[in-house]
């Protein structure tokens, strides 16, 4: 499969999305109960997760190395992006995912934090 960049314009494109869809972020998503990561707490006294129905209440992550770190100590758990969709006055978040085979996710982590940026590209860990 490889990994490939996308721009945000193409990831609207790819997944039907308006042209004015804003990026919000990385979100944590566990698939099984269709529940967002709204709040994590992990440190040497507490380990607490909130989860959330809705995406907009998603915590969202700037750096998709942050995300997929949050999402391995939630067991079940996928790295989306969040786009924030406005149409008239009705405002809401949709997630998107492409997959990345689980060997290539180290690579996919270093590339990400050589460039040092934002970009939508692959956030899903697929067995292979």
């Amino acid at each position: 499969m490889g990994l490939r960049q996308m721009t945000m314009d193409e990831m609207r494109r790819e997944h039907g999305l308006p042209e004015d869809a804003e990026y919000l972020g990385y979100a944590v998503h566990l698939e099984k109960r269709d529940e967002f990561l709204a709040e994590f707490v992990d440190n040497e006294i507490v380990t607490s997760k909130v989860w959330a129905k809705m995406p907009e209440l998603a915590h969202t992550f700037e750096s998709i190395s942050e995300a997929i770190e949050v999402s391995r100590k939630c067991p079940g758990s996928i790295v989306v992006v969040n786009w924030l969709i406005i149409e008239g006055a009705l405002r809401y978040a949709k997630p998107t995912t492409v997959s990345v085979p689980a060997a290539e996710m180290g690579t996919l982590i270093s590339t990400l934090n050589a460039r040092n940026n934002s970009c939508a590209v692959v956030a899903q860990a697929t067995s292979t």
